[in-house]
């Protein structure tokens, strides 16, 4: 019980140490923000939340798409959105095959989230840049019968 309270509160020190990054205080408090959701997936390892806020940390501030795929690839199943995420985390390495892997499953296995019109953008930048044009793409709808256009 003492251990889950002391990483929820490492995870909510870690949002701060981001927010305060965002907010102009620079690398030091993302560096701050890596320390305190390391030490909450270490006091959390059942939850997926502390790597998933981790994984975030590493591919938009600090600039480390692979730390963010090997967070995002430990918690997939109890956390579908971190497919999304190793998604645009292979984009920002330029892994661009294995990005439009992972969107592609994302929308497969979430085709109703709140996300689905960004990863369908995504997609279709990423078909772009790899000028591979799917029958799905060019009649735009997918094989649910969703737009993946970049205007939906």
């Amino acid at each position: 019980m003492i251990q889950r309270l002391h990483g929820r509160w490492w995870l909510q020190a870690g949002r701060m140490a981001r927010f305060i990054g965002l907010r102009g205080g620079g690398q030091h408090a993302f560096q701050q923000a890596e320390q305190a959701f390391s030490r909450a997936v270490v006091l959390l390892p059942g939850s997926p939340l502390a790597r998933y806020e981790r994984g975030l940390l590493y591919w938009r501030e600090l600039n480390q798409p692979a730390r963010a795929i090997a967070d995002f690839s430990q918690i997939i199943a109890q956390q579908p959105e971190a497919l999304f995420m190793r998604g645009m985390a292979y984009q920002a390495l330029g892994d661009y095959r294995q990005a439009v892997q992972d969107l592609e499953a994302y929308l497969v296995a979430q085709p109703g989230s709140r996300s689905a019109a960004n990863v369908r953008s995504q997609l279709a930048a990423l078909y772009s840049l790899l000028e591979d044009f799917p029958p799905a793409l060019e009649s735009g709808s997918n094989s649910s019968g969703g737009s993946l256009s970049a205007s939906s």
